[in-house]
C-alpha cells in the first residue's frame, strides 16, 4: 500500500465523517464535532479520528468518547460503503487538543506584544 493511497483514504475519511456528523447525524452529540485529522494504518484497517468542538472554547458534553466508541461500528460501515473499502476500519477517536494549544500560544504572544507596547510608551 503506497503512502499516497493511505493519505488519500485518510483525507476522504475525514471529509466523509465531518459531513456525516454535521449533516446526517440526528444525535446532537455528533453535530457539534469537527473532525480535524484522520490517521490511517498502512493496511487501512485502523483509523484514528481526531476531533474537537465546532465552536472553540465550547465544552464538549460529558461522555463524548463513550458515545463515539458506541457508534464507531456504524461510522466504520458508513466509511467502508462510501469509500469502497474492502475491510471495515476500526475507528479510534481522540480529542484533538492542538486547537486549544494554538489558542494559548496566540494569547501568550498577544500578552508579550501588549507588554512591549507598554514599555515603549513608558520611555
Amino acid at each position: 500500500m503506497t503512502g499516497d493511497r493511505v493519505m488519500r483514504v485518510a483525507s476522504a475519511m475525514r471529509r466523509e465523517l465531518a459531513s456525516a456528523f454535521l449533516y446526517e447525524s440526528k444525535n446532537p452529540f455528533f453535530q457539534g464535532l469537527v473532525v480535524t485529522k484522520v490517521e490511517v494504518s498502512k493496511d487501512l484497517r485502523i483509523a484514528t479520528v481526531f476531533y474537537t468542538a465546532r465552536i472553540t472554547g465550547e465544552a464538549l458534553p460529558g461522555g463524548m468518547e463513550t458515545h463515539l466508541r458506541k457508534a464507531s461500528h456504524h461510522w466504520g460501515k458508513l466509511l467502508r460503503d462510501r469509500l469502497g473499502l474492502k475491510y471495515l476500519p476500526e475507528l479510534r477517536f481522540r480529542y484533538d487538543t492542538s486547537v486549544e494549544k494554538m489558542e494559548r500560544i496566540e494569547e501568550l504572544l498577544r500578552q508579550i506584544k501588549e507588554g512591549e507596547g507598554e514599555e515603549e510608551g513608558d520611555k
